[in-house]
């Protein structure tokens, strides 16, 4: 008999992300399990050389998640042969042990989000382990060709119970060592219907504004759309201010309007929002759905990507690969907007967190 899916669970979490960074789809496993009434312990990034740290974030009223920090040697990047590989897996597996207690922590479930911590079947060596990819290491590796990335996240994919990717390229990168299974994030909320039945007249962008943005093509719609503005909401990276300076500079329909949680959004005022990412980046290509995906959805916007040949098919989102096709898919959702929201509600409606926590505990249960 299969032990119940409300049965409550230890679940211990891996990740290179710090708990208070932006939300991610670590972040939101971990809120998604609390919400379910399981204890959750949050490995974070590890530190190089400052101390480790063990304390408690308070996340709602009613949620605490216990945030551990342990430490690592050599930067993932850098492994590149065997001996450093196998050096740091020795550190870090010292380092972990420190922060597990064994007695009280047996029978957790390991949630994995590191593609090289092959070496977690060494410390838990009877614990159920799930892995879930979320981005394409390989692609991001910097030094010998993602060699040795590849190398590591095979070993770990086959040291796993059961793994879960974030998007279709991602299955068919680990498809010949384990089974895959997709997990795209969610919408966190369900479906708000706009009610104001006016024109709207402005275009969102909510992203991180780094070297991936297609910058010619923000000043396109500038050009070609001068009765639209554009509100940019995000952080910036150093390595596009001068882009940001021109667009500051040459229109006044685009707005920077800094880092906001979604709430802090007024989306009364938008028609679509857009992703205007440069072709053939291969993180990018690899996005079936990006983290931002369903919340946006929710609020009652279309969305229009760029250079996203792998993301998600429905009426109410607009695949372009060039100038003319982003403008024209703008265009469509100015016209339409409110005809495509009975696509975009469904849509959203098979996003949910129930969906995403019935999906993750099948796994863990079979």
């Amino acid at each position: 008999m299969l032990p119940s899916m409300n049965s409550k669970k230890k679940f211990i979490l891996f990740s290179k992300s710090y708990w208070n960074e932006t939300k991610r789809i670590r972040h939101q496993v971990a809120n998604l399990l609390v919400d379910n009434g399981h204890q959750v312990i949050f490995f974070e990034k590890p530190d190089f050389l400052i101390s480790s740290s063990l304390k408690k974030i308070r996340s709602t009223d009613t949620r605490t998640i216990d945030v551990r920090r342990t430490k690592q040697l050599i930067h993932h990047q850098l492994r590149i042969f065997s001996f450093l590989r196998w050096l740091n897996a020795k550190y870090e597996k010292i380092s972990i042990s420190k922060k597990i207690d064994f007695k009280r922590d047996l029978n957790s479930v390991i949630i994995n989000f590191n593609y090289d911590y092959y070496f977690l079947r060494d410390i838990f060596k009877y614990n159920k382990i799930i892995t879930i990819i979320n981005d394409d290491f390989v692609a991001q590796s910097k030094i010998n060709k993602g060699k040795h990335a590849l190398q590591v996240l095979e070993i770990t994919c086959k040291n796993s119970d059961a793994v879960f990717v974030v998007s279709y390229p991602l299955a068919r990168q680990v498809e010949n060592w384990c089974d895959p299974k997709i997990l795209l994030p969610w919408s966190q909320s369900k479906y708000t219907k706009p009610t104001n039945n006016i024109k709207r007249k402005s275009i969102l962008i909510w992203a991180h504004i780094d070297t991936r943005i297609n910058f010619e093509l923000i000043i396109e719609v500038a050009i070609k759309k001068p009765e639209l503005s554009i509100d940019i909401y995000g952080p910036i990276s150093t390595k596009v201010l001068k882009e940001i300076h021109i667009l500051k500079k040459s229109f006044d329909q685009i707005k920077f309007c800094g880092t906001a949680e979604l709430l802090e959004i007024n989306f009364k005022k938008y028609f679509c929002t857009i992703l205007p990412y440069k072709m053939n980046d291969k993180p990018i290509s690899a996005v079936t759905a990006a983290n931002k995906t369903f919340q946006l959805l929710s609020m009652g916007l279309p969305i229009v990507t760029h250079g996203m040949r792998e993301f998600i098919e429905n009426k109410a989102i607009f695949k372009t690969y060039n100038k003319k096709n982003f403008i024209k898919a703008i265009d469509t959702c100015f016209a339409e907007f409110y005809n495509l929201q009975t696509h975009i509600k469904n849509l959203v409606n098979q996003h949910q967190p129930k969906d995403r926590y019935n999906k993750i505990m099948s796994v863990i249960n079979n």
